[in-house]
């Protein structure tokens, strides 16, 4: 494939990634997310300007986690999975980086756009459980490409996080990733794998 091509693919993916994620935050407006406090609670833990604003999050997050269990005990058991989690969301005001990728997953799909969610987890080298994963949508994956391998995703591979709220050529994306989650080599390593869609 010529550099005109590729340029033109790669506009496209973005283009469509745009256009999902537009749509979503037209279509879920105002969402909250426990993970997503935890993680800025996480970042700004040692930093005293934010000492009295971390309880409030702090209780935002306890409130979205119960708001976030309730949605996720009911939509795996709902016969229509998509439908039921779109109400719930709607009604919740809140997703996780999950249920956002499900739902950006199914508006590509609707779109007639191939897609695959794909799960990041950081593992710690000292032995300890999983301690953050991540879930998010790639568009353009090359044909015959390896989910646990990016450099196998192909050029023309585009990241939408509705969790992040990015769209990103892949390698950029995952870059993105790493650093909103503070990523340290020194103490952990990084996995990715296909992640389920519903």
């Amino acid at each position: 494939m010529n550099g005109v091509q590729n340029r033109r693919i790669i506009t496209q993916n973005l283009y469509a990634g745009e256009k999902v994620l537009k749509c979503f935050n037209s279509d879920f407006q105002n969402l909250q997310s426990n993970t997503r406090y935890n993680v800025l609670i996480e970042n700004h833990k040692n930093d005293l300007k934010y000492s009295d604003l971390l309880p409030k999050l702090k209780g935002k997050s306890i409130l979205a986690g119960l708001k976030m269990n309730g949605i996720r005990a009911s939509y795996n058991n709902a016969p229509n999975k998509i439908d039921y989690l779109k109400k719930a969301v709607k009604f919740q005001k809140v997703a996780n980086c999950q249920e956002r990728a499900f739902l950006v997953h199914n508006e590509l799909n609707n779109m007639g756009i191939q897609s695959q969610n794909i799960r990041l987890n950081f593992i710690p080298k000292d032995g300890q459980d999983i301690n953050k994963n991540h879930a998010f949508t790639v568009i353009g994956m090359a044909e015959n490409a390896d989910p646990a391998k990016p450099k196998t995703w192909g050029e023309n591979a585009v990241i939408v996080d509705a969790w992040a709220n990015i769209v990103k050529r892949a390698s950029d994306g995952l870059e993105y990733l790493k650093g909103l989650f503070k990523y340290n080599p020194e103490v952990e390593t990084y996995e990715l794998s296909a992640h389920r869609n519903i």
